[in-house]
């Protein structure tokens, strides 16, 4: 049973609908102790990092969401907001987030090459991709990004992939059993579906 976590602040019926889409009827995970039934979970999330924390800590997720991906080591998939939430902390709200994956979210800045719009919004690829995950994604495949926030501080080992906006900047992070994407697989069309098939 794949499991979509609905604790206020994702979009949480386009990523049923692209599950269905790949013939998967997940379950809306409404309540902290429903995580139990799930054999994966998928963590979405749009807005603003401490609102989430804060709606996190007031329904009581945080100790289910690590049992779940920490302690069982099921498979555990964050989506934008949910991507940056699995970070030790992010400048926006000064807050400290899950800490699943070591690193640092901060405010996308114009200091690149080439100047860039904030947020990133659009459509975008993937590079320096690595992991099982995206083992069926190309450099033709384009992914939908709308994001101010990205992460930083990230061992090697534990980054998943990269996109070119202005810099360099990650996009993806993995660590056992637990992946962040900035991007929306959801929205992705043919490429989203190859990640979550």
């Amino acid at each position: 049973m794949i499991g979509i976590v609905q604790y206020g602040t994702g979009n949480v019926h386009a990523v049923v609908r692209a599950l269905e889409r790949c013939g998967v009827t997940p379950m809306v995970v409404n309540r902290p102790e429903e995580i139990e039934r799930c054999d994966k979970v998928i963590f979405p999330g749009v807005g603003h990092f401490k609102n989430a924390m804060d709606q996190l800590n007031k329904e009581g997720w945080i100790p289910f969401l690590k049992d779940f991906a920490l302690v069982k080591r099921k498979p555990f998939l964050g989506i934008c907001l949910g991507m940056q939430l699995l970070s030790n902390e992010s400048e926006e709200g000064n807050i400290s987030g899950l800490g699943f994956i070591e690193g640092r979210v901060v405010k996308m800045l114009n200091d690149g090459e080439v100047k860039i719009k904030i947020p990133h919004m659009g459509w975008n690829q993937l590079h320096s991709m690595n992991g099982n995950f995206l083992s069926k994604v190309t450099q033709e495949d384009f992914f939908y990004f709308t994001h101010s926030y990205h992460w930083e501080n990230v061992q090697d080992e534990n980054i998943l992939c990269k996109t070119k906006y202005g810099k360099d900047i990650i996009t993806g992070v993995i660590k056992n059993n637990i992946i962040g994407v900035q991007f929306h697989p959801e929205k992705s069309y043919e490429s989203g579906k190859k990640d979550l098939e």
